[in-house]
C-alpha cells in the first residue's frame, strides 16, 4: 500500500484536472450557457470512470490512474461550474446570499446521497475488492452519461436564461 502523503499525492491530478477545467468552462459558459458544458462535464467524467473500471485490474499508475484522474477532475470541473451558474441563474442581487447557500447546501446532500448509493452497490456484490470497485466506477459512469443525456434533452433554452434575471423571465 502507499503512505498517507504517497496516496494525496497520487490523487492530485484529479483537482488539477478541475484546475485547469475551471477557466475553459468559464468562459464557455458566456457563449454557450450551460447546456454544453453538462453534456461535455458529464460524459467526460464518465469516460474516465470506465477508463479506470477497465484498466484497476493491471495497475501501473502512470498508464491507469492518473491520466484517468485527470480527465475525471477536468469533467467535474465542468459539472460543478455549470451547475453553480445555473443554480444562480436570474437570481437578484438581494437574494445571492441564500441563494449560494441553498445551492451548496443541495450539491453538498446530492453527493453525500450519491455517495450513500453507490456504497450500496459497492457491498451488494460479493467479488474481490478489485471487482467491487470496477463494477461502482461503471455503475457511476453510467449514472454520469445517464445526467448528459438528461442535459442534453431537458436544456434546450439555459443559454438565454441563464442572462435573464428571474422577473423579465415570468413576463414573457
Amino acid at each position: 500500500g502507499l503512505s498517507p502523503l504517497e496516496t494525496g499525492l497520487a490523487t492530485l491530478p484529479m483537482p488539477l484536472g478541475t484546475f485547469i477545467a475551471v477557466p475553459v468552462v468559464t468562459r464557455l459558459l458566456t457563449r454557450t450557457g450551460p447546456r454544453t458544458s453538462l453534456i461535455v462535464g458529464p460524459a467526460t467524467a464518465g469516460v474516465a470512470l470506465v477508463y479506470l473500471a477497465v484498466s484497476i485490474s493491471h495497475y501501473n499508475y502512470a498508464l491507469s490512474f492518473l491520466p484517468a484522474l485527470l480527465v475525471l477532475g477536468f469533467g467535474l470541473g465542468f459539472m460543478f461550474v455549470s451547475l453553480q451558474n445555473l443554480l444562480m441563474a436570474g437570481i437578484q442581487p438581494q437574494d445571492s446570499g441564500a441563494a449560494a447557500a441553498l445551492a451548496d447546501a443541495t450539491l453538498q446532500i446530492g453527493g453525500s446521497v450519491g455517495l450513500a448509493l453507490l456504497s450500496v452497490a459497492y457491498g451488494m456484490r460479493d467479488l474481490s475488492t478489485q471487482s467491487n470497485y470496477a463494477y461502482v466506477f461503471a455503475v457511476t459512469a453510467a449514472l454520469l452519461f445517464g445526467s448528459a443525456i438528461a442535459a442534453f434533452a431537458s436544456l434546450r433554452n439555459a443559454t438565454r436564461s441563464l442572462h435573464t434575471p428571474l422577473d423579465q423571465r415570468s413576463r414573457r
